[in-house]
C-alpha cells in the first residue's frame, strides 16, 4: 500500500530495540518523564514519492528518531558525552544494518532523493512538574519501494 509509512516506523522501533543500548523507547514523543538512562522515540515526519517507475512507485518516508537522557542526572560534559556516544552509535549501527527490513530499500544518508539524514541538538521539557532532557532528533528519510503497482 503506498504511503504506508506506519510500517517504516514499526520496522525503526524494531531496529531501535535490538540494539539494547536505548533501553526505554517506544513510538510517539513521550509525553511522561522516561526513566531509563537513555531513552529514545520514533515517530513519521512526512511521506513523500521519490519517483515512479513504468508501473510502480519509489517513496521517501521521513522518519525522527529522538534519543533523550536527563538533563540533571549528570554533570554538563558528561552528560553532554554519553548522548553524543548514543547519537553516533545510532547512526553508525544504521549504516551497518543494511537489512532493516520490510520494503526500506536504502537510507538516504546522502540526500539522493531530496534532504539527508540529519541531526539537530536541544533541550525539552516534560511532564508536570516539568523535567529538563538534553535530546538529539534524527531526521532519517528512508528509501521505500512500494509493493503496489501503478494501473497501466
Amino acid at each position: 500500500m503506498p504511503f504506508a509509512i506506519r510500517d517504516s516506523v514499526e520496522v525503526m522501533h524494531s531496529h531501535i530495540a535490538r540494539q539494547g543500548y536505548i533501553t526505554q523507547h517506544q513510538v510517539g514523543e513521550f509525553t511522561a518523564p522516561p526513566i531509563a538512562e537513555l531513552s529514545a522515540a520514533v515517530w513519521p515526519d512526512s511521506v513523500g514519492i521519490a519517483e515512479t517507475t513504468l508501473n510502480s512507485l519509489v517513496e521517501i518516508h521521513t522518519l525522527t528518531v529522538r534519543i533523550m537522557i536527563d538533563w540533571l542526572r549528570y554533570k554538563d560534559a558528561e552528560r553532554e558525552y554519553k548522548i553524543m556516544d548514543a547519537q553516533s552509535r545510532f547512526l553508525t549501527d544504521l549504516v551497518e544494518d543494511f537489512q532493516l527490513g520490510g520494503n526500506i530499500r536504502a537510507i538516504d544518508f546522502a540526500g539522493m532523493y531530496g534532504a539527508s539524514v540529519s541531526i539537530d541538538w536541544g533541550r525539552i521539557d516534560i511532564g508536570s512538574p516539568s523535567k529538563i532532557y538534553r535530546v538529539v532528533d534524527m531526521r532519517i528519510p528512508l528509501i521505500i519501494d512500494s509493493t503496489d503497482t501503478l494501473a497501466p
